[in-house]
């Protein structure tokens, strides 16, 4: 019996060492390598795949502040606000042979603000090229699109000045 255990545990002992031809290959280590214990036993590839995924929608249309600008995020990069406004008065007259002459944006400042208040940003004005309704029909979303006419109407490079009373264009 002694024999037989001495057997399988001469048997293991040889088994469990290895040489480096296990795995012959064409694989040449560099020579930092070369007077090392460190082997490479066996090489492989493989793909990663990923994607973004998003979850969820914001609902936009009910907020009650229109936030506008843009600013370089150090994590999440280039951040950026825009708001879409249907201006149309309930009912309104204008005489046949009035011209356009002149049309005035007043946007009130209401304290709040976000960011460097020091760097100037432009607002551009826009003819909206379709109707501005939801696509679900009550609500628009971070992610709705609504298409507008390139020329501008009008537009203004400022200086935010959030406690001052009104920016004009």
């Amino acid at each position: 019996m002694r024999k037989l255990l001495g057997l399988i545990a001469l048997l293991t002992l040889m088994v469990s060492c290895s040489d480096d031809t296990i795995n012959d290959s064409d694989f040449v280590a560099g020579g930092t390598f070369t007077n090392s214990n460190i082997r490479v036993v066996q090489i492989d590839t493989m793909n990663v795949e990923t994607y973004t995924m998003k979850f969820d929608s914001l609902v936009t249309s009910q907020a009650t502040r229109m936030l506008i600008g843009k600013y370089i995020d150090p994590v999440f990069g280039a951040v950026k606000s825009a708001s879409y406004v249907e201006l149309l008065p309930n009912s309104y007259s204008i005489d046949s042979e009035a011209e356009y002459d002149s049309i005035g944006f007043f946007l009130k400042y209401d304290a709040y603000y976000y960011n460097d208040t020091l760097k100037s940003n432009t607002i551009h004005i826009k003819e909206l090229s379709e109707l501005l309704e939801p696509a679900d029909g009550s609500n628009f979303y971070n992610s709705s699109k609504v298409a507008y006419s390139e020329e501008d109407l009008g537009s203004i490079t400022y200086t935010p000045r959030p406690l001052e009373p009104i920016l004009c264009l």
